[in-house]
């Protein structure tokens, strides 16, 4: 499992690099968070790469099963 994290400054400018890793085969991690100062905002949006039961067992937040033996 990959993870990525990627700011901006500039909403547009970030919208632009997620949607590249899109088309990369990255999946969203929740939603952009934007943390605001007085004078400035950040754009962050996390996103995930892997297996698919990997991601998404980690998007919904469940380990996997443990094999009964």
């Amino acid at each position: 499992m990959e993870y990525r994290v990627v700011s901006s400054k500039d909403q547009e400018k970030l919208g632009k690099e997620v949607t590249q890793l899109l088309s990369e085969g990255w999946l969203l991690y929740g939603g952009v968070v934007v943390t605001t100062t007085m004078n400035n905002s950040l754009y962050t949006q996390a996103l995930v790469k892997g297996l698919p039961d990997q991601v998404q067992n980690q998007i919904i937040g469940f380990a996997p099963r443990s094999k009964m033996i």
